[in-house]
């Protein structure tokens, strides 16, 4: 591995591998290993510059007890689309930020149309838009800023190139939240275990798209006290690594003139308030 190089997690989001833990990647690990991005059976191609994703909704996608798809597995695909340039997939993700205009569906398949906005030499900025089967009604966009670095090892699927099929994979609970197993120590506060389906094969550390979606959940559990929301806006940033360790999610109310449902959540490694992970600003609507 040439030294500098950094590999991302295997749905694309920043991890950082100078750490003891780390490890030469073996591509295996990429392909046997059943993570959130497998389990979700995403189909990738491309045409021109842009890639397209696609993807039937499913059952695990809402959030439980709702038919709402959660933010948090949208983010996950948006960043895999996005990630997957004609040339390679390229790494580590730097922001995300995903907004809905309207409902997502609760059937049928989710269509994925990622634009390049910029590719300079060092970074890389893309649009996502997300529709329903109808290209100029989108449901949902996002930004999302890259590190412009292609991961080593992966061939690129060449502009115009055939489809990649989805991966069958079952993810073995009943929806991605179940999935997290997460914890609810008190009113603002959620923590998740290091899990072998949420982390990254080679570095031990969390996915970013569980982390996305634990932001997600942090924000409405914190403001579940005064009735249910949901999450149509969630804009992240990446910072550090988690390890392989807890992380905790603490989640704080912003309130203010024009915004009185927007929530900052801040993913800390270990459970004492520790190295800042990553930092989500979340803003909900009643549900």
């Amino acid at each position: 591995m040439p030294q500098g190089v950094r590999f991302c997690d295997v749905d694309g989001m920043a991890v950082d591998p100078a750490s003891d833990d780390a490890r030469p990647p073996d591509l295996g690990d990429f392909a046997d290993f059943a993570n959130f991005t497998a389990s979700m059976g995403l189909e990738l191609w491309h045409e021109d510059d842009r890639t397209h994703g696609r993807v039937e909704v499913r059952r695990e996608f809402m959030a439980p007890g709702s038919d709402r798809v959660r933010v948090g597995v949208l983010a996950t695909l948006v960043d895999t689309v996005a990630g997957t340039l004609p040339t390679g997939p390229i790494n580590p993700t730097v922001d995300l930020r995903i907004r809905l205009l309207d409902e997502p569906p609760s059937s049928g398949a989710i269509h994925f149309v990622s634009h390049p906005v910029k590719a300079g030499k060092r970074l890389f900025l893309g649009e996502v838009f997300l529709h329903a089967g109808e290209a100029s009604r989108p449901f949902a966009t996002s930004m999302i800023t890259f590190i412009n670095q292609t991961i080593q090892g992966f061939a690129g699927g060449g502009a115009g190139g055939g489809r990649t099929p989805p991966i069958a994979r079952p993810l073995g609970a009943a929806s991605y939240d179940d999935a997290l197993a997460p914890r609810y120590p008190n009113a603002t506060t959620v923590e998740i275990d290091p899990q072998p389906h949420v982390s990254n094969p080679i570095f031990g550390t969390f996915l970013g798209g569980a982390q996305v979606l634990l932001a997600e959940i942090a924000a409405e559990h914190a403001l579940s006290g005064s009735g249910t929301y949901r999450t149509v806006d969630l804009d992240m940033r990446f910072v550090n690594r988690s390890g392989g360790e807890t992380i905790s999610a603490t989640a704080e109310p912003v309130s203010g003139p024009f915004d009185e449902h927007s929530v900052r959540v801040a993913i800390r490694r270990g459970t004492d308030d520790a190295r800042l992970v990553s930092l989500a600003s979340v803003r909900c609507q009643p549900a």
